[in-house]
């Protein structure tokens, strides 16, 4: 077994280290970076809470910064955050705090964050440039987008669509 405890890997560096998300503690999961020998493991962020987990993580095109999908101490999806890959500087949210941000994905060249919003029962796709700049909603209606994967060249984003439907339904004797 090469990493318990671990998921979301993604391959780095032309293959020569990992990112992952890795369980410290009990539920606490944070960022983590490693070569293949797993003798240069460091922490790339580790939430504050210590229940708090680091789903999942997206390494910016440049290699500078990462994005990170957080769940809070109660196991909700919340925040989408980014941090520096090397340290040194609090994480930075992207998107509006108050809503749930599901899965984050970088433009090619790096210059917007993209990534799916929860907002009064829907899911859209944001975008927002990057490091400081306004996020603004690429989606609407009574779909969901859920997941976003952006394609080499940068002309395509590729999602989920789809509507939830429920009905409950009574039959009495």
């Amino acid at each position: 077994l090469m990493l318990p405890n671990a998921s979301t890997l993604t391959w780095i560096d032309g293959g020569k280290r990992l990112l992952f998300s890795e369980i410290k503690e009990g539920l606490h999961m944070a960022i983590v970076t490693t070569d293949l020998a797993r003798g240069q493991s460091r922490d790339v962020y580790v939430p504050p809470n210590a229940r708090g987990m680091a789903h999942y993580s997206y390494l910016s095109p440049d290699g500078k910064w990462v994005l990170i999908v957080e769940m809070n101490a109660r196991g909700e999806l919340r925040n989408c955050l980014y941090v520096p890959f090397q340290g040194g500087v609090a994480p930075k949210q992207i998107g509006d705090p108050a809503n749930i941000c599901k899965a984050a994905a970088w433009s090619p060249d790096g210059k917007y964050i993209y990534f799916t919003q929860e907002h009064a029962g829907r899911t859209h796709i944001w975008r927002q440039p990057f490091p400081d700049g306004q996020p603004e909603q690429l989606t609407t209606g009574t779909n969901n987008e859920d997941g976003i994967a952006i394609a080499p060249d940068g002309k395509s984003l590729v999602t989920s669509v789809g509507v939830e439907d429920s009905m409950i339904w009574i039959h009495d004797h």
